[in-house]
Order: C-alpha cells, then sequence, then structure tokens
C-alpha cells in the first residue's frame, strides 16, 4: 500500500485539520516520511482504547505521540512556506509590524507583542479611571501572522495585517490614547500602531467603495460561566462594529456562511451561544471595534475575536484554526466586502460608499 495514501488516511482518522482538511498539504508532507514505523506509530495510537475516551477525543498522552510523529515529516509551517512562491512580508516601524494587502480584510493584533519599549519604565500605574491587564495574549501574534498567509495561498491574495510587537506590559494599544500609556516615551509606538490602522482602513475602503472587514485578535483565558472557545465581541448595545452589515441583514452573524458559521462547522465553541444575543461585557469589543468599525461612516465592519489559550498555544489546534480562519475571512469577504457582489440591501440603504 502507498506510504503517502495511508499516512493521509491514517491522519484523517485521528481527526487533523477536522472539518476543512488540506489533504494536499498532507500528502506533501508524507512524501517525505518513508519508514514504516510511521504507519505502526500511527495505527497504535488510532487503535489503542486506552490512549482514546469514550466521545473519540484525542488525550494529551495521544496528541504527545502524534506531535512528535509529525515533527518526524516536517509538519512544521514553516517548512512549508520555504516552498511556496509566495510569502508575506512584514515591515516593522517603532515595534509595530504592517503587512499592505490587498484583499478588503484587515488583520489587527494589539496584545501578542513581547518587546520591551525604551524609555518606558515599569510597572505601570495607570491613569485614574483606566483599568489596563499588563499580561500579553500569548500566540495571538502567530495567529494573526499565519491566518494571513494562509489567506494568500489559499485566495491569492493576501489581507493587510497590524500587529504590535511591544509587549502589552508597556502600552495597551486596545486602549484609548488617554488610557493606553503614561509616558511620552511610549507615545511614537502608541500612535505609529493606529496611525498604520487608520491609514490601511482608509486605503481598504477607498479601494472598495467603502466596504471592508477588520478582525482584531485577541486571548482569554476563558470563564467559568461560559464553555465557549471563542468569543465574538461587536459592540452591539453601544457603538456597533457591523452596525452597515446588520442594517441590512440582521440575521449576518446566525448563517451558516457568517464567522459564526464558519467557527461552529468546524466544531468551535462560540460565544455568546445565541448569535443575536447579548455578548459576554468583558469580551464585547474594545477600542479598536468602536474606533474602527462600520458605527462610524470612515469605518470598516469590525469584529473582535477572544480566543481561548489552548486554540492558540497547542502547535496542532493552533494550526487547524489558522486554518479555519483564513477560509472564513476570505469567503467573508468576498460575501461582504466586495463592491460586485454586495447586496442590493446594502447599496439601497447607504448608497455610494466612497463618497
Amino acid at each position: 500500500m502507498d506510504t503517502r495514501c495511508t499516512l493521509t488516511r491514517q491522519l484523517r482518522k485521528i481527526g487533523i485539520e477536522r472539518g476543512r482538511p488540506r489533504l494536499d498539504r498532507f500528502r506533501r508532507e508524507a512524501a517525505r516520511a518513508e519508514p514504516s514505523d510511521l504507519l505502526v506509530r500511527l495505527d497504535e495510537i488510532i487503535f489503542n482504547r486506552n490512549l482514546r475516551t469514550t466521545e473519540g477525543a484525542m488525550p494529551e498522552q495521544a496528541r504527545a505521540e502524534l506531535t512528535r510523529l509529525l515533527s518526524r515529516i516536517d509538519f512544521d509551517r514553516r517548512s512549508e512556506r520555504m516552498d511556496s512562491m509566495w510569502q508575506i512580508d512584514f515591515n516593522a516601524t517603532n515595534l509595530v509590524a504592517r503587512h499592505r494587502g490587498t484583499m478588503p480584510v484587515l488583520i489587527t493584533c494589539p496584545h501578542g507583542g513581547v518587546a520591551d519599549v525604551p524609555g518606558v519604565p515599569l510597572p505601570r500605574n495607570g491613569r485614574e479611571g483606566c483599568l489596563f491587564e499588563p499580561s500579553r495574549d500569548v500566540d495571538t501574534n502567530l495567529i494573526a501572522a499565519g491566518v494571513a498567509q494562509r489567506v494568500l495561498e489559499i485566495f491569492g491574495e493576501a489581507p493587510y495585517v497590524v500587529i504590535a510587537e511591544f509587549h502589552r506590559k508597556f502600552i495597551d494599544a486596545n486602549r484609548s490614547r488617554e488610557c493606553g500609556f503614561e509616558v511620552d516615551a511610549a507615545a511614537p509606538f502608541y500612535d505609529e500602531y493606529h496611525d498604520t490602522v487608520r491609514a490601511f482602513v482608509d486605503e481598504i475602503r477607498a479601494d472598495n467603495g467603502g466596504l471592508g472587514l477588520l478582525f482584531d485578535i485577541h486571548g482569554t483565558g476563558g470563564i467559568p460561566s461560559d464553555p465557549a472557545q471563542i468569543f465574538l465581541g461587536t459592540a452591539r448595545d453601544e457603538e456597533d462594529g457591523i452596525a452597515r452589515l446588520r442594517a441590512a441583514d440582521l440575521q449576518v452573524l446566525a448563517r451558516r456562511r457568517s464567522l459564526r458559521g464558519f467557527l461552529e462547522g468546524a466544531g468551535y465553541r462560540v460565544s455568546p451561544p445565541d448569535p443575536n444575543g447579548t455578548e459576554v461585557p468583558q469580551f464585547n469589543g474594545g477600542f479598536t471595534i468602536r474606533t474602527y468599525g462600520s458605527s462610524h461612516p470612515d469605518g470598516l465592519d469590525a469584529m473582535q475575536l477572544e480566543i481561548t489559550r489552548p486554540l492558540r498555544t497547542d502547535p496542532l489546534e493552533r494550526g487547524r484554526l489558522i486554518e479555519v480562519l483564513a477560509f472564513a475571512f476570505g469567503n467573508l469577504a468576498s460575501r461582504y466586502a466586495d463592491s460586485h457582489t454586495l447586496s442590493t440591501a446594502l447599496v439601497s440603504r447607504f448608497g455610494a460608499f466612497g463618497s
């Protein structure tokens, strides 16, 4: 039996990339692996009942075994990207990495950075009336960059991306200027982030008749009262980040081809449970959504994603989520941010968006 085909089938049994398996990638990776012991060990993981739960989920022991096996066949995404002619390049100024894309989608990531900010002392004391969290959203920067790369590989064009490389304990880019920092030395870095976001928002709108999508990537440890893995926030009860879309379609978050629909179709638990229900207050959309969302005439339709830690820090889970989000963002762009396919409801309500 052909090793590549067999390995592909075995990987599918374990459930890698559930929902939207990228079999072409598996075949390329499997082509590098010929030792028969790979198949033997995969069989042991699959059929050894002691390694599986009654629901068929993969427990930690099996996951660790699989991770070691996959490392032997170069499953690391970086090895695949080296073979790709399309590679997103990031330019950085004042600890803000950015990529100027062509797709009418902007991915922002304010809390994934690790760099110290020169001239900014620690600990921050904060200003009166301002709340801040010094811990970073671990690996959200990897998700933002990974999704952008996969969008390019799948759809042939890249989204716009802005990633804060500075650590959140120095500057919080998802707060107002008054609450984001305390000392003057931090101002150039904070301003660089938001000047870049604003420039990209304006460019996307100018190139696409006023249309475009913004996805703000965050991380959370979750909350005991809600077992969700991903929390969506649009600030709908205040400055609705997707006001333009919601005015045209009240079910924009409930449809099977909505962001929620793509995520739930891939097996993720999404909050709020009711797509039109109340969003979890602490995850209902922060400064970015309220500043650059479509409740403002110069904004994009903006959504915040709060991703729980296991999906971010486990390499296999993170890779699967990157794949699902890339498919979702690309499909949503063609559905909601392309002036050639925009529904007549939007046009009739808002007229020419470029004005």
